[in-house]
């Protein structure tokens, strides 16, 4: 990571209630990749919200327009960066603008100004200087340094170690407190894991990670980073390994209905074949949208807040998913429901109570999978 690139605590960043920073940087694709996106969303924020200026009774379509496409920009950064909570917050703004609601519309817009400021104050709070080594010279306490060599038992207790699995998961949140120099933190974490035992390779590269974390020389940061970032390089190498956590190789279905009677209907009709996920509400739907895939949309019409609708609208603007097969569930099929579906691009519907054998036919279609003979 180059010395002029912004850094950040990632474990401050989690923190904030509204944003998902761990799986952002994950969909990202690296932690330097997400703190390039948090870099550019606070570089351009104060340009994006200077002239966000709520339209007036007297403003013509023209001054709409433009307000919900300076809204619609803010969104494109808020999905970059994990922010599914402000993410419906824009997305009311949007409706309320189109309603031409303008006195509930201006007051909106201050207040959703006001905690994008908000949030891009936290997330500068969260930067670390670029001369990392000097700072935490001066500051960093120095870790306690193990009384012995490591071998299969914890030098300190001598005691076995009961055997487990480890999740992937675990090994990319230690790889980023130690890119992040969260180095307290770390150790803390390790202790936890050096609990138990793995396989062999897992456990030599903790004994050795654990090693450098406490023989840590803040004077050389860059070459100990450097060091260290190749051992947490090999854990990954084995996240394919018996031990770790296998991945489903399932096709993946988010549910959205306010009724959990309904999720579990759904589940136990598609769960030996898919991973089923349900929500019950807009805000999960968009904070595992923005975070993770969904092969397949299930949405129930009629929702408190925000009906599925208006929700598909806002999952539309998602590039990920605007061809996502998407079928409405709803118990009120009238013939203007059944011209949003159209409309919406919705690929079809069901009546509820949900028939068990036509929702697996309908989600065998549009999942391209053969039914069993």
């Amino acid at each position: 990571m180059s010395q002029h690139t912004p850094m950040y605590r990632m474990s401050t960043l989690m923190k904030y209630p509204e944003l998902e920073a761990f799986t952002a940087q994950k969909k990202a694709g690296s932690t330097s990749a997400y703190f390039e996106l948090l870099a550019t969303f606070l570089d351009i924020l104060p340009d994006l919200t200077e002239n966000l200026r709520a339209p007036a009774e007297d403003d013509d379509y023209w001054e709409f327009y433009i307000f919900t496409k300076k809204v619609e920009e803010i969104q494109k950064q808020l999905i970059g960066i994990g922010a599914p909570a402000l993410l419906w917050e824009a997305e009311k703004l949007a409706e309320l603008a189109e309603a031409k609601d303008v006195r509930t519309c201006a007051e909106a817009t201050e207040s959703f100004i006001l905690q994008l400021k908000t949030l891009s104050v936290k997330i500068d709070l969260a930067k670390v200087t670029p001369s990392i080594s000097k700072v935490f010279a001066k500051t960093a306490s120095t870790p306690p340094l193990p009384d012995a060599p490591y071998t299969t038992r914890r030098p300190w207790d001598g005691k076995e170690r009961p055997k487990t699995q480890l999740k992937f998961a675990t090994v990319e949140k230690l790889g980023l407190l130690i890119e992040n120099f969260e180095m307290d933190e770390a150790l803390e974490m390790l202790n936890k894991l050096m609990e138990y035992s793995y396989d062999s390779s897992i456990d030599s590269a903790f004994n050795t990670i654990y090693y450098h974390l406490t023989h840590f020389n803040y004077d050389h940061a860059d070459s100990e980073l450097a060091n260290l970032s190749e051992l947490t390089q090999a854990l990954d190498s084995l996240k394919e390994s018996k031990t770790m956590q296998v991945k489903s190789d399932k096709k993946k279905i988010l549910a959205v209905d306010d009724v959990p009677d309904v999720l579990n209907t759904v589940k136990s009709v598609l769960k030996e074949k898919y991973a089923v996920y349900g929500v019950t509400n807009h805000l999960d739907a968009l904070r595992f949208l923005t975070n993770n895939h969904a092969d397949l949309i299930l949405l129930d019409i009629e929702m408190p807040d925000m009906n599925g609708f208006a929700l598909l609208n806002l999952i539309r603007k998602i590039d990920a998913y605007s061809t996502t097969p998407v079928l409405f569930i709803t118990s009120n099929v009238t013939p203007e429901n059944l011209k949003k579906v159209r409309r919406d691009n919705a690929s079809s519907f069901l009546r509820k109570p949900i028939n068990r054998q036509l929702l697996l036919e309908k989600t065998e279609k549009y999942l391209e999978v053969k039914p069993n003979p």
